[in-house]
């Protein structure tokens, strides 16, 4: 995006009429391949750096997540073998490809001439549900990136795959302090590192409940011709009723700043804020709505007026995940924390080091420099080691290898055991592939299950045992 991504060749700028013809060949080309969608433009535009063309395979259903591997290698082929181009560039969903004026008109075909080439960007959107997503997010030049700032100063998340709230430690925190506060007995002991994400809680995908939640008529962003001019644009954001400039201000890092300086969209918005709002007085001090300096496209500081401040019971994010139905998330993220917290207390590394030591009257730990393994000594132990005359035994499996080798083994020892006990089975290898694999077996779900079953006393005897067993 942008027409600035390839490496091997200079993509010249595309007139209107070319744009559009683009677009149609590439809908003829893909048309039983590909489900495809192309952003709004901004109106009134002539010329485009680029092509963007908004793809799914077709058939591509599911849960929202990242485009995988196949399905990007998939993509890529089939790029190289409709269009087989000159220069590629892939950039995580984004695969811009040098694009033959030839292939619209047939002009250079036969010529001696250099040819001319065009930059299209095809964005890679996971499944067919995200797709009306995309095109939201990505029609009307940065309109959707500049929702998704005004979103994330108040702690919420807006992007290609819709509004979120990212779970982080405060978040949940503030949680569970809210029930705390409402019930006493709902007090709960779990310990969280504020800046930590600890899940990603999806509100929706659904561009027009969006709209509805942040206070914007979903039906102007797409009526046609509803924006004859970007100011018209403008004004539609700015009805956001969550509209809080502060943060393109004092929030403002390297990234925004060149994208205001690069982007004319995004620094002229700016720009346009300080033309309507210039004349709004500044509001006394403790009022709900509060003015504030920001810079805009050509640097120069203005006041802004804090629009649609509105009164909230309680944060946003947390209004937000109330709105959507999604309250019973947090309570499973939360549960979820203190699960793994139970588990961490009653068995970890230096508890298993400490048994070790228990168990043989000694210990080299692991942050030693002496093979960073249980037993002390490297993973490849020779006769001539001098760690060789120590009272472990070297010819075991185990001694020797990394705490983590010797955690990993237990997990799958415990795991064969609980497979053989529940299934009547034969004998299953601590090297089966399904236990590295999971294929066949829900290894990390099953130790977890063995963990929460056992008490700490129990836990302790089952991995002396398995150094009797094994080490």
């Amino acid at each position: 995006m942008g027409g600035n991504a390839l490496k091997k060749v200079v993509a010249s700028r595309i007139d209107l009429v070319t744009y559009l013809a683009i677009q149609s060949e590439i809908s003829t080309r893909f048309n039983d391949k590909l489900a495809i969608m192309y952003p709004i433009e901004l109106p009134n535009k002539v010329d485009f750096g680029d092509v963007d063309v908004l793809f799914c395979f077709e058939g591509c259903v599911g849960d929202i997540g990242e485009v995988d591997v196949d399905q990007k290698r998939r993509a890529c082929d089939l790029i190289v073998e409709e269009y087989n181009p000159c220069d590629m560039v892939c950039n995580g969903q984004v695969y811009s490809f040098s694009y033959m004026r030839s292939f619209v008109d047939g002009s250079n075909s036969e010529s001696a001439e250099a040819p001319i080439y065009y930059q299209v960007d095809f964005i890679h959107c996971p499944n067919l549900a995200l797709l009306p997503m995309y095109h939201f997010f990505f029609s009307h030049g940065d309109t959707g990136s500049i929702l998704g700032r005004i979103m994330k100063s108040h702690g919420l998340g807006l992007g290609f795959q819709g509004l979120w709230v990212d779970a982080s430690g405060g978040f949940l925190q503030s949680c569970l302090d809210m029930k705390h506060a409402q019930d006493e007995k709902q007090a709960q002991t779990i310990k969280l590192v504020p800046d930590k994400v600890y899940s990603k809680i999806m509100l929706s995908s659904c561009p027009r409940e969006i709209c509805s939640f942040i206070g914007l008529v979903y039906e102007d962003f797409y009526t046609t011709n509803a924006f004859t001019s970007a100011s018209e644009i403008y004004k539609w954001i700015c009805s956001c009723k969550f509209m809080v400039l502060e943060n393109f201000n004092s929030a403002m890092n390297y990234e925004h700043k060149q994208r205001c300086i690069k982007r004319k969209f995004y620094g002229d918005f700016l720009e346009h804020v300080n033309a309507e709002l210039m004349r709004c007085k500044p509001l006394q001090s403790g009022s709900t709505h509060g003015v504030n300096a920001v810079v805009g496209h050509s640097g120069v500081q203005f006041l802004v007026q804090e629009l649609g401040a509105v009164e909230l019971r309680d944060p946003l994010p947390i209004e937000a995940c109330r709105h959507f139905s999604k309250l019973q998330e947090i309570d499973a993220i939360i549960e979820k924390e203190q699960q793994l917290q139970a588990r961490r207390l009653k068995y970890n590394g230096e508890l298993v080091q400490q048994w070790y030591a228990e168990y043989y009257g000694e210990v080299y730990l692991s942050s030693s420099g002496s093979g960073g393994g249980v037993g002390g000594c490297t993973d490849t132990p020779t006769d001539n080691d001098e760690t060789s005359t120590s009272i472990f035994q070297f010819g075991a499996t185990l001694v020797g290898k990394p705490l983590g080798i010797v955690m990993k083994r237990f997990k799958h020892h415990v795991v064969r055991v609980c497979v053989q006990a529940l299934a009547g089975a034969g004998p299953v290898s601590c090297d089966s592939p399904c236990l590295h694999t999971g294929t066949d077996v829900d290894v990390d779900g099953m130790f977890n299950a063995w963990l929460d079953e056992l008490s700490d006393m129990e836990i302790k005897t089952a991995v002396l045992s398995f150094f009797k067993d094994y080490m």
